[in-house]
């Protein structure tokens, strides 16, 4: 009888090693996923940003002949065509890159989805205010917003051309944040007993399970609701 109980008592601690192992695995993946995600949106960041760079050193060593030109014409009387002049320089300087909050890892990857979304027609309304530093990993947490705005934008895509795309995020830090995304969205769409939304599509569904494992981590909250053709998710953390 002994025996046995050390058998099952092995067994058990057995499984539990494995479980542990494939956790940790887990994790791993998870992690890589998140420095990708990282490097992808700061890649798509750091893109625009050289380009406004390289944009404006090209105005810049223009400077020099423009002032001359436009000296000339107000000496000749010409003001029409300096003030042509002047409209069509300020045309060509290019537009700041836009600052969605001061936490560098949640506006690269807001920044990222922003233009996915703009390129695909879908109208953003964006107002975020989290910090630079805050309690959680920047990675996480520019994953969770990655993975959300994804959901939106791929809600928006399955639209009628005549129904309005758009995606709201909004982002209040008061020593927690208070996160919410809205976006319509058409077919039919479901919650589980948990209030979780379901979804029998192949390859998706990854997304909102890591949402939902980062706010379980953190001792947080996470709402869904839908309404009136409008998909709503608030998280709190």
């Amino acid at each position: 009888m002994l025996l046995i109980i050390t058998l099952t008592l092995m067994a058990y601690a057995s499984v539990l090693h494995c479980l542990s192992i494939l956790r940790k695995e887990y994790r791993l993946e998870q992690d890589k996923a998140l420095l990708e995600l990282s490097g992808e949106t700061m890649k798509q960041r750091l893109s625009i940003m050289d380009e406004s760079v390289r944009q404006m050193s090209v105005i810049q060593h223009d400077q020099r002949h423009l002032n001359a030109a436009l000296l000339e014409l107000i000496k000749n009387g010409q003001t029409d065509k300096a003030a042509a002049l002047i409209a069509q320089q300020t045309a060509a300087l290019p537009q700041k890159p836009a600052c969605y909050c001061d936490n560098i890892a949640v506006d690269a990857a807001v920044s990222y989805y922003a233009a996915m979304a703009a390129q695909r027609g879908i109208r953003c309304d964006l107002r975020l205010d989290i910090p630079e530093e805050s309690p959680y990993p920047e990675l996480a947490l520019s994953m969770v917003v990655s993975n959300l705005m994804e959901n939106a934008i791929h809600a928006c895509e399955k639209l009628d051309p005549d129904q309005k795309r758009y995606l709201c995020v909004s982002a209040v830090y008061t020593g927690q944040i208070i996160l919410e995304v809205e976006n319509p969205y058409s077919g039919e769409v479901s919650l589980d007993e948990n209030g979780y939304p379901v979804t029998n599509e192949k390859g998706h569904g990854s997304g909102s399970q890591s949402v939902r494992a980062f706010v379980e981590k953190t001792g947080g909250e996470i709402f869904y609701r839908i309404e009136n053709g409008i998909f709503k998710v608030r998280l709190l953390v």
